[in-house]
């Protein structure tokens, strides 16, 4: 298929958004829409959203009006991912143009011409995140009629529920139904860069490999379901000298001094995601493998850290006799509420036990179930149980006043205090009376993993600066 060249004529381009205030990265999209001379109208039900100069607000309830169809992700977060698909067909389908979701940026100084638009994310996969049809196209209503009848099967209440069902997977099975597949653009045109190489957009030195992967792509889709599941905040601008930098100021984005993220961060974010994803994909099951923690670190002892780099299947790495035990073991101290620790926690905690280590897990259930390699402590002999956990409003729902038990513990005991998501990759922990990581991207410093000897000077002024402070808490 030949590339169109672009046409002279006002292109609508609609787009929706249900979440809160836009971000530099929402910013970027409807600006880069705007600057290839389209009409950009941002579909919202917030009608005192700030949009950028050019963009057209316009009510959602022209389109779908209603509930939100929503779920929630495995982490607890909500998705209106639903609503988005389900609103795309019948914009398009009701006025034809162009719909675009706003982790799209458009990379030419106009847009494509042809009446069909369609890419390819990867072989055999069709993406409707930016995409293309005339308005009544009898595809878009089909895809309109296929997602209302598969909407309930997606939604939270259905368990397995599979939540793409409505996007990629019912846009790829039309696309070859309604026999427009020959239209279907090749990944190049729109999502050139994969997930697994989001990082490539906040690392300075990939810039110019970047640009030269993108250079004949009418988009570049950023993936921002990925940065939701790395946390990466979006309320900070990225690292200057990268390639979203270079396209902030194609299209005119000012960030102000210091408030950017670094790559160092965002790599080690995007690097702890795809470990933990893995570790995930060994842990299906309640139990935790006795060999899960010796398979992780061994295959990273072979294939590395670097994220880009390292494979994350199921290859299977050939067993070594021992787990390497430490040196100078010690003991670790935390906190847990509920009737169970987590698989993922048991991992982690495991991660020190198998080294040698002693594991001591304080909590004011007397009865927690914990495996043997874990010693069970009274939370009660830190701190009362109703300093450290404070009823909500829901039944048997509690807050955890984390922070004050931490530093209480550390104040009275000293040692090495972890959160139980802390994974040990070393048998030997660091040496010395005093260990804190440095500081994060916001200038804090973490305390997930904190070391004191009892009585220290900061542990006292640290816990009665909490203390002062719990008084306001409740709010």
């Amino acid at each position: 298929m030949q590339p169109s060249s672009p046409v002279k004529l006002r292109q609508d381009v609609h787009t929706f958004w249900t979440g809160p205030d836009l971000s530099y990265y929402e910013d970027l999209s409807l600006r880069s829409a705007v600057s290839a001379g389209a009409r950009v109208l941002l579909y919202t039900y917030n009608k005192t959203l700030n949009v950028p100069e050019g963009v057209e607000l316009a009510d959602a309830r022209e389109v779908l009006s209603g509930p939100l169809y929503q779920f929630h992700h495995k982490d607890g977060d909500l998705s209106l991912a639903l609503h988005s698909d389900l609103f795309r067909y019948l914009a398009i389908q009701k006025f034809g143009g162009w719909y675009m979701d706003l982790d799209i940026v458009a990379m030419k100084a106009a847009l494509p011409g042809d009446k069909v638009y369609l890419a390819y994310q990867e072989d055999g996969i069709v993406n409707a995140a930016v995409m293309k049809f005339p308005a009544g196209s009898p595809i878009m209503t089909a895809a309109v009629d296929e997602a209302m009848r598969l909407l309930p099967a997606a939604g939270t209440a259905a368990p397995g529920a599979d939540h793409g069902i409505v996007g990629p997977k019912l846009i790829t099975r039309l696309s070859t139904e309604y026999a427009i597949d020959h239209l279907v653009r090749p990944k190049v045109s729109a999502y050139e860069i994969h997930p697994n190489e989001v990082l490539m957009f906040f690392d300075p030195a990939q810039c110019e490999a970047a640009f030269q992967r993108v250079a004949s792509s009418d988009f570049v889709h950023l993936w921002n379901d990925l940065w939701r599941a790395l946390r990466i905040p979006k309320n900070l601008g990225p690292p200057e000298g990268s390639f979203l930098d270079l396209l902030f100021k194609r299209f005119g984005i000012d960030v102000p001094q210091g408030a950017r993220l670094s790559h160092e961060a965002v790599e080690g974010w995007f690097r702890e995601f795809w470990v933990m994803k893995e570790l995930k994909q060994k842990l299906s099951t309640q139990s935790v493998p006795y060999d899960a923690l010796d398979e992780l670190v061994r295959s990273i002892q072979i294939n590395g850290w670097q994220p880009g780099q390292r494979p994350f299947g199921h290859t299977r790495i050939s067993q070594q006799a021992d787990h390497p035990c430490a040196a100078d073991p010690q003991t670790v101290r935390t906190f847990w509420h509920g009737e169970a620790i987590g698989p993922y926690q048991l991992m982690c905690l495991k991660s020190f036990a198998a080294s040698g280590h002693r594991v001591e897990v304080f909590s004011y259930n007397r009865d927690l179930n914990a495996p043997g390699w874990i010693s069970v402590e009274d939370a009660a002999e830190i701190l009362p149980r109703e300093l450290v956990l404070r009823p909500l409003g829901e039944e048997g729902a509690f807050a955890l006043h984390a922070n004050l038990f931490r530093y209480a513990l550390l104040q009275k005991m000293g040692g090495w205090w972890i959160d139980p998501d802390v994974l040990l990759l070393k048998a030997d922990l660091p040496a010395g009376d005093v260990f804190f990581a440095g500081l994060d991207v916001f200038g804090r410093v973490p305390t997930g993993v904190l070391k004191f000897p009892a009585g220290h000077g900061l542990l006292t002024e640290a816990l009665a600066e909490t203390e002062r402070l719990s008084d306001s808490w409740d709010g």
